[in-house]
């Protein structure tokens, strides 16, 4: 028995109707802050496969009891979260490494930036991007 396939066959599943995702965004953050910076909800019979990535810095010093985060979410549930510290001096950076993403339909992934109260303000930027495929 011989089986043969159209010479068109997408074998990949990322070659199945493929589109690039980028989404990004920057934001602050002071005095109880939770900013959105970026987010992306997958589509209804599609999937992801990418990276999320933010970069963030202390623009204003923390204050004593004040932190600021850094957060990037999938489904709400926190993926990596850089801290920094009470009393943070202006310049500390709050930087994540690029992490890969395989996402389903209606995942959501979001970057967050939070400060506690305070005087203190952290500035976030952030970007997820990557293959948006059928499912």
């Amino acid at each position: 028995m011989r089986v043969a396939f159209p010479s068109g066959t997408r074998s990949t599943p990322t070659d199945r109707n493929p589109s690039t995702v980028l989404q990004s965004g920057s934001a602050s953050a002071t005095a109880g802050q939770d900013n959105l910076v970026a987010s992306y909800t997958v589509p209804v019979g599609r999937r992801l496969d990418g990276n999320i990535q933010a970069a963030g810095v202390i623009t204003t010093a923390l204050v004593a009891a004040q932190a600021a985060d850094n957060r990037l979410l999938v489904n709400a549930a926190n993926l990596y979260d850089q801290q920094a510290q009470p009393l943070a001096p202006v310049g500390t950076r709050l930087d994540s490494p690029s992490i890969r993403l395989q996402l389903k339909a209606g995942d959501v992934a979001s970057i967050r930036v939070v400060a506690g109260a305070g005087a203190g303000q952290v500035a976030v930027t952030g970007s997820i991007e990557g293959v948006e495929y059928d499912a």
